[in-house]
This record gives structure tokens, C-alpha cells and sequence, in this order.
């Protein structure tokens, strides 16, 4: 990734716009969803469609749910996912 969203300087936001998202965009959902991380931004490359299903695998705090519930619109059927991990000591 670019030094200038990856440095120690760059907010979340400036690191999403980096890879992909639209300022507009990121404006319109909760900034609290907004971490700055992930690894693109796949919905410019999704052809989403008004009541189709999202699932949002490794979902983090939820921005492209967030994005994708204003193509999809009601009834939002959206699914996030986070992996967890568990260590079993043997």
C-alpha cells in the first residue's frame, strides 16, 4: 500500500480512500465503522441488486454491509461474519 495512507499521519478514512472507497460514500455510514482496514474495496466490483442477500465475510466493524444496505434497501437481509479463532491447549 502507499506510504502516504499507511504512515503513522493517515487516518482511517484517508487509508480506505487509498484503496478504493468513495468519500461520499464513506460519509454516509456510521464513522464509527470506519477502522481503516481492509483489502479493497469489493463492492465497486459487486453488481448488487435491490433485495438481494449480502454476506459480508471478516466483516470488521461492518463498512461494506454499511454500503451495501443502501443498494440492496429493504427487506435487508445482510450477513457479517467474523472468524474467530480458538486455541485448544492439548
Amino acid at each position: 500500500m502507499p506510504e502516504e495512507c499507511c504512515g503513522s499521519d493517515a487516518s482511517p478514512k484517508q487509508a480506505l480512500l487509498s484503496i478504493g472507497y468513495d468519500k461520499n460514500e464513506l460519509n454516509s455510514i456510521p464513522q464509527s465503522s470506519i477502522l481503516g482496514v481492509g483489502c479493497g474495496a469489493p463492492l465497486n466490483f459487486a453488481d448488487l441488486k435491490e433485495g438481494e442477500t449480502v454476506v459480508d465475510l471478516g466483516s470488521g466493524a461492518g463498512v461494506d454491509a454499511f454500503l451495501a444496505s443502501k443498494w440492496i434497501k429493504y427487506p435487508l437481509r445482510e450477513w457479517c461474519v467474523l472468524p474467530f479463532v480458538f486455541r485448544c491447549n492439548s
